[in-house]
């Protein structure tokens, strides 16, 4: 996880071009089956066993199925590219998971969080100083024709209802940077909940913050949309009104207090989503209302004349990327932003049932599974909903990315939260033996 937060996956190790990603991770496995074999680690967690090898193996089997479906590149091609990455951080987070104790992912929560607060004062000073040069010196390392360097500076150079910038940090597309600060958000959260340290507090703070610089409206949305829903659901009806206060005057004040006015016109736009003229205000087009319409009616267009097989199972994965390589992104489709058009187009609506809504039901389950059977305490519960729900959220938004690593975040946390349980539990039945 700290691999993926501060080092790109496009970032190459010379000379043989091989993703940093996939050779650290290789060793990191060696590393779990070493500890593994030399440690006993006590592992009651067989039905969660189970539900993670299904999940991935499923996610894996089902892009793979549809991977074979495509006639617009090799299959072979997708393979090497995407799927058995997916597959190896797939086994790998498998591995790490089967020999996380509690102590082991405490350590890890802080260390992410530290991470996490690094990365964020240092997208803050990116947006100041209006330069990047992390992200120049990992260009160096790409091993590939595609100029990050160049990209990002087209972001950054945008101008959004105020932000004079569009920051992307460790990425060079602001919108994934937001994403993968939605992911990571949770390990901070889940240890300020747990431990009241004020530090994790101050982290949940930078990176909201970074997600505001980032001017990606939909990932922002998620956790605003999440985070009220954890707040509204677990706490007290007199903790509830007073939070609900506390949003709306934050909001207020920061569209009122001098210096803040020009940044109102991009928070409006926030708040108000589905109303097209706070998109016009903020000078929004690509992910405003009208824009969504417009992509939607051009992949209308592409499905129109197509037959009964096509609609159902798309014309195969890879087939955006396809288009985009063939028309760019001048066309009404643009990049085919949230998974529904997406998926539509690559899988059809069966695909996009098997590939992108089965996984999000069978973690639902999940979680219901853990809070009908008392495996998890109600608040913690209502921290893994709300993770899901950022996920659902941006996913129809502005479509998906790093989503092994959300959904490993998810499950990592998902067992401590059982570990977590199992010892108040334990803990409260030598209280009750000593009293007796």
């Amino acid at each position: 996880m700290l691999s993926s937060l501060m080092i790109p996956s496009f970032v190459r190790i010379y000379p043989i071009p091989v993703s940093y990603e996939l050779v650290f991770t290789f060793f990191l496995f060696l590393y779990t089956i070493c500890l593994r074999v030399n440690k006993e680690v006590k592992v009651p967690f067989r039905y969660m066993e189970k539900w993670i090898v299904f999940f991935f193996i499923y996610y894996i089997f089902i892009r793979i199925l549809f991977s074979f479906l495509c006639g617009y590149f090799k299959s072979s091609d997708i393979l090497v590219l995407s799927y058995i990455n997916v597959l190896f951080l797939s086994t790998m987070f498998f591995s790490v998971w089967f020999i996380t104790e509690k102590d082991s992912f405490e350590r890890a929560g802080h260390y992410i969080s530290i991470a996490l607060l690094v990365i964020c004062i240092y997208g803050i000073s990116t947006y100041i100083l209006q330069s990047n040069p992390y992200l120049l010196l990992l260009s160096k390392f790409t091993g590939s024709s595609k100029d990050y360097v160049d990209i990002a500076a087209q972001y950054a150079n945008e101008v959004r209802g105020g932000l004079t910038s569009r920051i992307s940090v460790l990425t060079y597309n602001p919108l994934q940077y937001a994403i993968l600060l939605n992911a990571f958000i949770f390990v901070p959260l889940y240890m300020f909940v747990k431990n009241k340290g004020k530090k994790y507090l101050v982290t949940i703070i930078f990176i909201v913050i970074n997600l505001f610089l980032t001017g990606s409206r939909g990932p922002l949305i998620a956790i605003i949309a999440s985070t009220v829903f954890y707040f509204i659901k677990y706490q007290t009806f007199t903790s509830k009104v007073k939070y609900i206060l506390l949003f709306i005057c934050g909001f207020a004040l920061i569209l009122l207090l001098p210096g803040f006015e020009k940044y109102a016109t991009f928070i409006k736009s926030v708040i108000f989503i589905f109303d097209q003229s706070a998109s016009d205000a903020a000078e929004i087009s690509g992910s405003s209302v009208s824009g969504r319409f417009l992509q939607l009616s051009g992949v209308l267009e592409i499905l129109k004349s197509i037959d009964l097989r096509v609609l159902l199972f798309g014309y195969g994965a890879g087939y955006t990327e396809y288009y985009l390589s063939e028309y760019g992104f001048g066309t009404d489709v643009m990049g085919f932003e949230s998974v529904l058009f997406s998926s539509l187009v690559n899988y059809g609506i069966v695909g996009f049932l098997l590939v992108d809504v089965v996984p999000w039901l069978f973690c639902a389950y999940c979680v219901h599974y853990l809070r009908e059977n008392d495996k998890v305490s109600k608040k913690n519960t209502y921290i893994l909903s709300s993770m899901l729900l950022t996920n659902v959220v941006y996913s129809f938004l502005v479509g998906s990315v790093y989503y092994i690593l959300y959904f490993s975040i998810f499950f990592c946390l998902m067992k401590q939260m059982v570990m977590e349980k199992r010892e108040k539990q334990l803990e409260s039945l030598l209280m009750l033996l000593r009293k007796k």
